[in-house]
């Protein structure tokens, strides 16, 4: 996917949640995240069984679903991007 295009798509993801978000009382449910369409295409943002969605026709991950509380050190650089150290 062109990456203008891809970009587009995930401000209109973004955009999206937030609209249902303060619809919602300022949360989301799981099954609007793992059930999204937009455009007539389906897009989960979450994978069902998988904590990294990676959607194939984008060029970089769309979502990771993590714990406070999991074996892996993530860490929020200065760029925005998560990091992760591994278990």
């Amino acid at each position: 996917m062109d990456t203008a295009v891809e970009t587009a798509l995930r401000l209109r993801v973004i955009d999206r949640f937030r609209q249902r978000a303060e619809a919602n009382g300022g949360f989301l449910h799981r099954q609007e995240v793992l059930r999204l369409r937009i455009d007539g295409r389906d897009l989960p943002v979450i994978d069902f069984s998988r904590g990294i969605r990676n959607p194939h026709d984008f060029a970089s991950t769309l979502s990771i679903v993590t714990s406070a509380t999991g074996p892996y050190d993530d860490v929020e650089a200065e760029d925005g991007l998560l990091h992760g150290r591994g278990p």
